[in-house]
């Protein structure tokens, strides 16, 4: 009996040659993320800078919206798809999802004309330029989502974003215009580069004709990702919503500083996101195991790794934050210190509950989670409407204060009702 029960629980822990490789994985996806970063703010002046900040914010916010829920609903139709062998069906709901992303890609290209800077490079162009770097961003999204689901999670990081960087940084650097319209011509060649082999890698399986599914089939898709899409959308508005504000209500300088600061936050959160990697197989089977005792004692762990593991990189951050933003992006960026100070101390406060989302969605607690976001959300943008005009980044950074601050209470509410759960079943 002991070895029937401890074999599933074997199967749920990582081979630590895999856990190795995506650790690895990772830290190169982080560091050309980081070096794009420095490439944007060192080789142009602050105007251009802002302004590719503001567009590659603007392509981070599409990703929850422009397939309309069905990438960010994979896990439920595409999972259920493949264990059931229904092969066709997912060449159907990818193509479904290429058709969708197509017109609401063309809505964020619109979007970015909000930026008055934007609109001096030419409507046009700048227009188009958007409207495929969020297209093919869309492609990169659903290969990374369908390889993860397939096993794939090596490659699946690959099409997350490192195959689009690698294109990109040195693209940047290689260009001897530093203008404008011609680094959104890099930006846009560097999408369209890491987006085919995304598409033909999502797409290579025997699964079919290209046909769209049936309409009743589509409305069931829609159906289901939809509301994925409102809960995924509130969680990537908060951390998006920001740069998109910044752009038509503050000046191209208050996006650029506050896009330095936020990829300090990355920075100093890549210790964090290794101890996820390392722990989701665990809190998958703990989840599963309805055993509210050991959910609580994983939790607390997780929890404690988790501090440790962020702080460890974000107080010496915080601590020499100027002397790190002087040192890697330039003293004219010195503005972003006191953004990064007040994000660094919201995101510290939500950091130690990040692996556990997982646990906490497993448990059903997806809505209370959702409601969470929305709210947060909702509360970003009225205060972002208030501070941004006056203040600039720092209001922007004030709003996402206070925005993780709920959001932390809240999942300390969650983390509560769990330890009461396991107290009651240890006694």
């Amino acid at each position: 009996m002991a070895l029937s029960v401890a074999l599933p629980l074997e199967k749920a822990r990582p081979h630590l040659a895999s856990a190795i490789r995506l650790v690895l994985l990772l830290t190169v996806s982080k560091g050309l993320a980081l070096a794009a970063s420095i490439v944007i703010a060192r080789q142009f002046d602050r105007q251009v800078s802002g302004l590719l900040f503001f567009v590659t914010g603007l392509v981070t916010l599409s990703l929850s919206f422009t397939t309309l829920g069905l990438t960010a609903s994979a896990s439920y139709h595409y999972a259920r798809n493949l264990a059931r062998r229904r092969l066709a069906r997912n060449h159907q709901a990818l193509l479904l999802a290429l058709v969708v992303a197509l017109p609401s890609s063309a809505a964020f290209g619109l979007l970015a004309l909000a930026m008055p800077e934007a609109r001096e490079t030419g409507t046009t162009g700048l227009i188009l330029a958007v409207t495929l770097t969020c297209f093919f961003a869309a492609i990169r999204q659903w290969a990374k989502t369908a390889l993860a689901i397939e096993g794939q999670r090596e490659w699946s990081l690959v099409h997350d974003g490192i195959l689009f960087q690698a294109v990109l940084v040195p693209g940047l650097l290689l260009l001897p215009e530093k203008s404008a319209a011609a680094a959104l011509i890099v930006l846009t060649l560097a999408a369209v580069i890491a987006g085919l082999p995304a598409l033909w890698h999502a797409a290579s399986y025997p699964h079919g004709p290209w046909i769209l599914p049936p309409r009743r089939y589509a409305k069931r898709l829609l159906a289901i990702g939809l509301p994925a899409m409102a809960a995924q959308g509130s969680a990537l508005l908060l951390n998006r919503l920001d740069v998109v504000m910044l752009g038509p209500l503050s000046t191209a300088g208050a996006v650029a500083d506050y896009a330095v600061a936020m990829r300090l936050t990355y920075m100093a959160g890549l210790p964090g996101e290794i101890v996820t990697i390392l722990l989701m197989p665990h809190l998958a089977a703990a989840a599963a195991s309805r055993e509210p005792a050991r959910q609580w004692r994983l939790l607390k762990l997780t929890m404690v790794s988790q501090v440790f593991a962020t702080g460890l990189v974000a107080l010496p951050l915080m601590l020499f934050a100027g002397d790190v933003v002087t040192l890697v992006f330039g003293a004219a960026y010195l503005s972003a210190v006191p953004v990064f100070l007040l994000l660094q101390a919201g995101k510290l406060l939500t950091s130690a509950f990040s692996p556990a989302l997982a646990l906490f969605t497993g448990l059903g607690y997806s809505a209370a989670l959702a409601r969470t976001n929305l709210a947060a959300a909702v509360i970003n943008l009225l205060l972002n409407a208030a501070l941004i005009p006056a203040w600039g980044a720092q209001g922007a950074a004030v709003a996402t204060f206070f925005s993780l601050c709920l959001m932390a209470f809240r999942y300390a509410a969650i983390a509560r009702d769990l330890r009461r759960r396991g107290g009651a079943h240890a006694s």
